[in-house]
Formats: C-alpha cells, sequence, structure tokens
C-alpha cells in the first residue's frame, strides 16, 4: 500500500478513571423509587396542557421503540389479523395512555 500510514491515537477515547467508575456502577442496586415501576397518575406541567396549539399532523422521529421479540411477534401478529398497522396500534396505545395520565 502506497500512501497510508498507521499512526497510533496518543490517548485512549475515553479516560480510564471514569470509564472504571462507570463500570463500577454497573453492580449498585437501583434506587427503591426505579424499581416501583406502577404507573400513577401525573399532573401535567403547564407546557403539556399547552400542547393543544402544537401541530398534531406533522410526525416527528421521536425515538427508537426497543421490543422484545415476543412484543414484536405480538405486534406483528395485530398487523397481520387485524386492519391496524404495528405503527398505528403502537399510536393508539400511546394516545389512550397519554389521555389517562394527562390531566
Amino acid at each position: 500500500m502506497t500512501g497510508f500510514k498507521v499512526t497510533p491515537r496518543p490517548k485512549p477515547l475515553v479516560d480510564p478513571g471514569k470509564l472504571a467508575a462507570f463500570a463500577a456502577g454497573a453492580d449498585a442496586q437501583p434506587d427503591s423509587a426505579v424499581q416501583d415501576a406502577t404507573p400513577q397518575v401525573v399532573k401535567a406541567p403547564a407546557k403539556a396542557k399547552e400542547a393543544k396549539e402544537l401541530d398534531d399532523k406533522r410526525r416527528i422521529p421521536a425515538f427508537v421503540l426497543r421490543l422484545t421479540e415476543r412484543e414484536l411477534a405480538g405486534l406483528k401478529h395485530i398487523a397481520e389479523t387485524t386492519p391496524h398497522s404495528m405503527h398505528e396500534f403502537c399510536l393508539n396505545a400511546v394516545r389512550k395512555a397519554l389521555n389517562l395520565n394527562i390531566k
């Protein structure tokens, strides 16, 4: 190969001290507040009440939904056996949960 030269990186990409601190936290037990996953009705902040003024037509890619294989198989089954797509089913479920939990 001509013209190519591999130069070693002068310092590591990650600070070893920060990496060790991060790894040490992996074994820590989560707070009891985090373990309690029971759904709670949350009083919406003022910004959520103003959400009615926001654009309700244009879709914004908010985040990637991570599912287990079983959950994905269930969604695929719904898409195949009902007139709803996987996206439509999830969107309806999110809307229903938002209507129940935001007051």
